[in-house]
């Protein structure tokens, strides 16, 4: 049926209505038919489909929200969840203290309380006191074997984050030095070294060192001899050592490239290059009685070669503020002396100790005579002399440099007439 004849039947019935006076408007109505029209027909192409869509979706995704929230793995509560009790707080603790004992109660009840002041309490678990009979202690020993000559109580720290043992000791002073180093202050980071040597770098923490290298296989406390000292070990042979300086921080890293054979450190020129870039400077040092090796230096970060002049001996990563006090440890002990360093060498220059043995207590308060120990067991002087060697430059044996109190070089000499008249002419000033 047409427009026109919708028309002509809607006339024809508003006039058998109460509406026959009315006049339409016949323009207007055609207009009303075909908008109505044009909207039944939509509603039955893609926009009807989507509406149809649009409810499946919804009603699945409400389904789907039913059966989740009643698995009991979603959590609909909201608000304060403060209500944790204590213990179940202590879990988010990340160390843990075990104390073995061969004894029912221990008499020194300093090994249980000595964690609980601050800011140790806030990090360390509750310490557990256990009978080496056991059965969690037989456990731990039997992972953790106690080291020969280790006596109960025996205290055993581990980082329940990574699961594993990062120190024992049997020594109540040496865990009192031990424990505070695993705080992590909550200033700012330092800046951190520009190297990264087994994982470990300048400025890292401790608990850094002992999550990339687990416990170390000695363990030296803070002395007045230096810092806090962690020592690694392949078998019996040394092969790395951490100094820990100022808020439990990184300060010295030191790897003997030679000895060991699992870590992953640069091992020729090439492959240190390969890695560290160009060298900032170079230079020749006296490393045994009668040798001379090449170091290359990349900043604070130090190589020494041994005297093929290719193959690494050790890499030694220092901050400048151990590397100054270790310095300063050769500076003259008095006010208004001098300190003298003799590299002595393979051939000694005859008489001079006899002239430094003279001179000592007036003009010399302390001297220093680098030369091998008899003792074939002890650690080389000449490696751990690195710093002095780079520091003034000896590259020839058998130089005697005396020094004032900043450290300047007074006398660098091989003559021991020019030692003898200098610590003589200093004398006389006195």
């Amino acid at each position: 049926m047409s427009v026109d004849d919708k028309l002509k039947n809607l006339r024809k019935s508003m006039k058998q209505t109460s509406l026959k006076d009315i006049e339409a408007d016949k323009e207007k109505t055609k207009q009303y038919v075909m908008s109505h029209k044009k909207k039944r027909f939509s509603m039955n192409g893609p926009k009807r489909f989507a509406q149809i869509g649009a409810s499946i979706v919804g009603m699945a995704a409400l389904i789907l929200f039913v059966v989740y929230a009643g698995s009991g793995e979603m959590d609909l509560t909201q608000g304060d969840q403060s209500g944790l009790g204590q213990e179940e707080a202590k879990e988010d603790l990340r160390y843990e203290m075990v104390v073995i004992d061969d004894e029912g109660e221990l008499e020194d009840k300093e090994w249980k309380y000595l964690y609980n002041k601050q800011p140790m309490e806030n990090y360390m678990k509750e310490t557990r006191l256990l009978s080496d009979k056991s059965m969690e202690a037989r456990r731990i020993l039997a992972s953790n074997p106690r080291p020969e000559g280790m006596y109960f109580p025996i205290a055993y720290v581990f980082d329940s984050e990574n699961d594993q043992l990062i120190y024992r000791t049997d020594q109540l002073e040496d865990l009192k030095d031990f424990l505070p180093l695993l705080y992590q202050s909550p200033e700012p980071e330092q800046k951190k070294g520009e190297f990264t040597l087994s994982g470990i770098t300048l400025g890292d923490s401790f608990n850094k060192v002992l999550e990339q290298l687990g416990e170390p296989d000695v363990y030296s406390p803070s002395s007045d001899h230096g810092p806090p000292y962690a020592v690694y070990k392949e078998g019996k042979t040394t092969v790395m050592g951490v100094s820990i300086g100022e808020e439990n921080k990184v300060s010295e890293i030191r790897v003997e490239v030679a000895k060991t054979k699992e870590m992953d450190v640069p091992r020729t020129m090439k492959s240190v290059k390969a890695k560290y870039g160009e060298p900032t400077s170079s230079m020749d040092i006296v490393c045994s009685e009668r040798d001379t090796c090449l170091v290359e230096q990349y900043d604070l970060l130090d190589v020494k070669y041994k005297t093929d002049g290719k193959t690494v001996d050790y890499i030694e990563y220092d901050t400048p503020e151990l590397e100054e006090e270790f310095m300063k440890s050769f500076l003259p002990k008095e006010k208004g002396t001098v300190s003298a360093i003799y590299v002595e060498g393979e051939d000694e220059i005859e008489g001079m100790q006899d002239v430094m043995k003279e001179h000592r207590g007036l003009a010399l308060s302390n001297s220093l005579s680098i030369q091998e120990s008899p003792n074939q067991q002890a650690p080389s002087i000449y490696n751990v002399m690195l710093q002095v060697f780079l520091t003034y430059n000896l590259s020839e044996h058998g130089e005697v440099l005396l020094l004032d109190d900043e450290g300047e070089v007074l006398l660098r000499t091989k003559e021991i007439e020019k030692v003898d008249e200098f610590l003589e002419d200093w004398e006389a000033k006195k």
